[in-house]
């Protein structure tokens, strides 16, 4: 199903959703950092495509694309930066008017920053918040700790190739923001296998840890 919302400044945007046949209270709402990767056999994907057969809705959102570090790109950045957050929040109400009554968000590298932006704007409206092979410098620990006063539970998935030095400092990380119960690392295999294996994760998690009625 394609959803085309109209809302502020009057940009539209293109988002496809696929709803359960008998939905969960949360639905998953995917941010890829490129328009592309529901086309390509990516984790995002994967997700859009199964976790509807499980009861959990999916939401595929577009997004601007991520600029560069000059200044007239800086310029832009901020602009994509607000368009961005109005799409998420369209995209949350979409959802709402659905019925839904949360919401979590999956991200990748470099539309993390905008999904934790999201989840502490709106914690109202997020409850799980899912990390995919997100680099290290995308995840100040300013921000880290204003989520975690969100109260949302984070599952970060992180590349097979990342050592287990890096995986404790990492964790460490989270700690020291105030996460404890609410936070959970697993290491994604490599390949194909990796994003089968992580999108059953997903699954687990919010089977686990979000009420599905």
């Amino acid at each position: 199903m394609s959803n085309e919302d109209d809302q502020e400044s009057h940009a539209r945007f293109i988002s496809l959703y696929r709803p359960a046949l008998q939905p969960a209270q949360m639905a998953v709402i995917l941010m890829p950092d490129s328009i592309h990767k529901l086309a390509q056999k990516s984790l995002m994907r994967q997700l859009y495509t199964e976790l509807p057969m499980t009861g959990w809705s999916t939401l595929h959102i577009g997004l601007p694309e991520i600029s560069g570090a000059t200044e007239a790109a800086n310029t832009a950045e901020d602009k994509n930066e607000i368009l961005a957050a109005s799409r998420i929040a369209t995209s949350i109400q979409f959802l709402f008017d659905k019925g839904i009554r949360s919401t979590a968000l999956v991200a990748e590298n470099y539309s993390a920053q905008r999904a934790i932006s999201a989840s502490i704007t709106q914690a109202d409206a997020t409850s799980g918040l899912v990390l995919w092979r997100v680099e290290k410098q995308q995840l100040p620990l300013s921000q880290l700790k204003a989520l975690a006063e969100s109260q949302i539970t984070v599952l970060d998935v992180v590349n097979h190739d990342i050592s287990a030095a890096e995986k404790a400092e990492r964790k460490r990380k989270f700690h020291l923001a105030g996460f404890s119960k609410n936070y959970r690392l697993i290491t994604s295999p490599q390949g194909k296998a990796g994003i089968k294996h992580t999108q059953r994760r997903v699954r687990d998690w919010l089977e686990t840890r979000f009420k599905k009625f």
